[in-house]
């Protein structure tokens, strides 16, 4: 725990209890799940509206809340005291009998919840050090070329078992959607579990790329939850592409910039090119020292929504993407470029 200067801080605490006997009616597992679902159901709604603990979440037999810290009361039961609207949730389940053990009541600053570390007090969500470590093991295992074989290959059930793995990390790594490009067409309309499915030269560039960013990012840092109006805009954009040509224009300045398309990128996809307008523009506002504004960028590109939106559906699938956008140059339009004329 912290110090006692520090008592203005947050605290997260987590309570779990034993809901669930033996759910033998003569059912499906899946009716027994909604009978534990119902129960618990009820009793999260006599905590949040009879008890009145506000801001409480519950997942299966967790719950979970965040409260100031410091703000504790003694709980006899456990001869300990603990936060205060734990104390509340644990005396509900004592007074409607359900059995909770103390080993499992947390409170601290970081917990480990449903499988993400999540800090109270920076607002940071990410996996937890080992678990981050068996995914990079995962992904490195996965790749690796057994000896005197001509490539690494694994059954359609090792591919699909990955890329569950890799869609949870997802929750606090949201950039790294597209690394599951190529997997995704690699197992697509295979249905034999035990299938052996080649590692591609594709597959194993997005994965080290995912890798790469899996060591570096610090997770999601949630700094606000704001909802605004199309009319509250700060700053609008236009973008658009042709096959040889970036483009993005700014009708509140009559500023309009535009950039070649990189030579080894030529030829490709016009899909690309969109994607990489859309981000450029983002990269010039950054570049201009731009920053907490309301921005609306409009694009043609309804692949380009998709990628933003953390699709993986989207073809063809964006491996050069990776680390492309730093060779963009942009420039200012000439006078003649005339944007209203398009």
């Amino acid at each position: 725990m912290i110090a006692q200067s520090c008592r203005n801080h947050k605290v997260l605490h987590e309570s779990q209890s034993h809901r669930v006997g033996i759910l033998e009616f003569g059912s499906s597992p899946y009716r027994s799940t909604g009978i534990y679902i119902s129960f618990d159901g009820l009793v999260t709604w006599i905590t949040k509206n009879v008890r009145l603990i506000p801001d409480l979440w519950t997942y299966m037999d967790d719950s979970f809340r965040i409260d100031e810290y410091g703000n504790t009361i003694w709980y006899q039961k456990y001869e300990k005291h603990m936060p205060e609207s734990q104390v509340k949730l644990l005396s509900l389940w004592d007074e409607l009998g359900i059995p909770h053990e103390l080993h499992k009541q947390l409170f601290r600053t970081t917990l480990t919840i449903i499988g993400i570390e999540v800090n109270a007090n920076s607002l940071t969500f990410t996996l937890p050090k080992q678990a981050l470590d068996d995914l990079l093991q995962e992904l490195y295992e996965f790749m690796s070329w057994p000896e005197r074989k001509r490539g690494a290959s694994w059954t359609l059930r090792w591919w699909q078992r990955l890329a569950g793995w890799m869609n949870w990390c997802f929750n606090v790594f949201p950039t790294i959607h597209p690394a599951l490009n190529n997997m995704y067409l690699k197992i697509t309309g295979k249905d034999q579990s035990l299938m052996k499915i080649w590692v591609n030269n594709n597959v194993q560039t997005d994965l080290k790329w995912a890798m790469g960013h899996l060591c570096n990012s610090l997770g999601v840092h949630l700094l606000s939850s704001v909802t605004w109006n199309i009319e509250d805009t700060d700053e609008t954009i236009f973008c658009d592409t042709c096959l040889d040509r970036l483009a993005f224009w700014y009708p509140t300045h009559h500023r309009g910039f535009f950039s070649p398309v990189p030579p080894h990128l030529v030829g490709k996809t016009i899909f690309f090119y969109e994607v990489l307008a859309a981000t450029s523009t983002f990269d010039n506002l950054q570049g201009m020292g731009i920053y907490d504004l309301k921005v609306v960028v409009y694009t043609d590109s309804m692949n380009t929504i998709q990628l933003s939106s953390l699709s993986v559906h989207f073809q063809p699938p964006p491996t050069f993407l990776h680390g492309q956008l730093h060779q963009i140059q942009i420039r200012p339009a000439s006078a003649s470029y005339s944007w209203s004329e398009k």
